[in-house]
């Protein structure tokens, strides 16, 4: 095709429609995006510039080398502003984010790997030396539990960070993905500890067929914990 064509409506074709310049759709609006790839199956010998979206893994790929894997854009991407402050009381679990759902079978495909990061801060009051418990949940599963050394008393405004990562291992409704995590996290004026979640049996039992709302769960034990925000968080799902 050369030159210009223009369509006031929508074009619907089942073959191959080749222009030899510069196609440009209608800019995307509330009512429907300017362009539309329907979800299928990859085509077995992707050639550069092939656009295609992944009906299994819930995603749009881009070939980029003739004969080499596509890349994969994210399936998902959630951010979540700073959250209110928590009192933590001794033993009582405290959901501090919660993401909201996650499409149903959007990990259930072997590879498909689901990152949580965020950063955050709490302040102790005095006489107050709790351990503090931090747990990532998905579908009312405990993924990722990570619990730190006792805290100083009177500490004002400690930084913390943490990056959780979940890999599936096996797709389906009995799935199987394996769990890790590291939290970076300051217990006393100057002293920064590192605590890192990788088990001897690194992998767990899920139901990947079904729709759930990753969420971080913190604990204070010992004693009460004044005060812990989460300044912000993203979760992201790749390939």
């Amino acid at each position: 095709m050369s030159g210009e064509i223009q369509i006031a409506g929508n074009f619907v074709g089942t073959g191959v429609l080749a222009s030899g310049g510069q196609v440009t759709t209608a800019a995307s609006q509330t009512s429907g995006a300017g362009l539309n790839v329907p979800p299928g199956t990859p085509p077995t010998s992707a050639v550069p510039g092939d656009i295609f979206n992944d009906t299994t893994r819930k995603n749009l790929g881009i070939s980029g080398i003739a004969g080499g894997s596509p890349v994969w854009l994210f399936g998902c991407v959630q951010t979540q502003p700073q959250q209110t402050s928590f009192l933590l009381p001794v033993g009582s679990p405290s959901t501090i984010c919660s993401f909201n759902a996650l499409d149903a079978g959007i990990l259930s495909s072997v590879g498909k790997r689901l990152i949580v990061t965020g950063s955050g801060m709490f302040s102790t009051a005095l006489g107050e030396v709790p351990t503090l418990t931090l747990k990532l949940f998905l579908l009312t599963k405990a993924l990722i539990t990570i619990t730190t050394d006792a805290f100083t008393a009177s500490l004002t405004d400690q930084p913390f960070k943490f990056h959780f990562e979940v890999l599936t291992q096996t797709a389906g409704a009995s799935g199987v993905v394996r769990a890790t995590g590291i939290l970076h996290i300051s217990i006393a004026a100057g002293v920064v500890k590192t605590y890192i979640y990788s088990p001897n049996n690194p992998t767990t039992a899920i139901d990947l067929t079904s729709p759930g709302a990753p969420l971080i769960q913190a604990t204070a034990n010992v004693t009460q914990l004044t005060s812990i925000t989460i300044n912000e968080t993203s979760l992201h799902i790749t390939n």
